[in-house]
């Protein structure tokens, strides 16, 4: 009986470390901003995200999550001005299993950015948009937990609206890429 229940204390343990929900955090390269906005470049920072998951399950091939993510990076326009952007995103990801725990992934949904700076007689900017990402992830199990390791590139887009005219609207693009870890909840 004894052997019966530590068979089934290890299985589902195994089962806990690879589902369920899931908590991140990621460091990564400046910003690389492209677009509309005149003389726009990253201000040399480092950029952040934090990340909440919830594995939805296994497919055939694969499992799918759905991740809310907060990001921040910085931003220089015209070498003079700089810029805060906080990014809130909702998404899909999609990982497949390579064998010997590790993953590739992508990743694909909706993203709302705010860009903002301390001179009061220059605008703030904010807007809806995009994000496509796509990496690698490497999974250690932990006993009655799970965590990974990760690397990705992630580029978003979006429209972003001055906030003192409500008008004059910019297309933005940022890609970023990350080095980051989770852990299993």
């Amino acid at each position: 009986m004894r052997s019966l229940l530590a068979v089934v204390l290890v299985a589902a343990s195994t089962t806990a470390a690879s589902a369920g929900t899931y908590l991140g955090l990621g460091i990564g390269t400046a910003a690389r901003p492209s677009g509309d906005l005149p003389a726009t470049t990253g201000d040399g920072n480092r950029a952040g995200r934090l990340i909440a998951g919830l594995q939805l399950g296994h497919l055939s091939i694969g499992h799918v999550s759905v991740e809310a993510t907060g990001s921040r990076f910085g931003e220089l326009r015209r070498n003079a001005y700089a810029y805060q952007g906080t990014m809130l995103a909702a998404d899909l990801k999609y990982s497949l299993p390579l064998g010997d725990n590790f993953e590739a992934f992508g990743r694909a949904g909706l993203e709302r950015t705010w860009l903002s700076t301390d001179p009061s007689n220059v605008p703030d900017y904010a807007g809806n948009g995009w994000l496509l990402g796509a990496g690698f992830e490497y999974r250690f199990d932990v006993g009655a937990t799970g965590a990974s390791v990760f690397v990705d590139y992630e580029r978003t887009g979006t429209t972003l609206v001055n906030q003192a005219v409500m008008t004059n609207t910019a297309d933005e693009q940022v890609g970023i890429w990350m080095l980051g870890a989770t852990v299993s909840l």
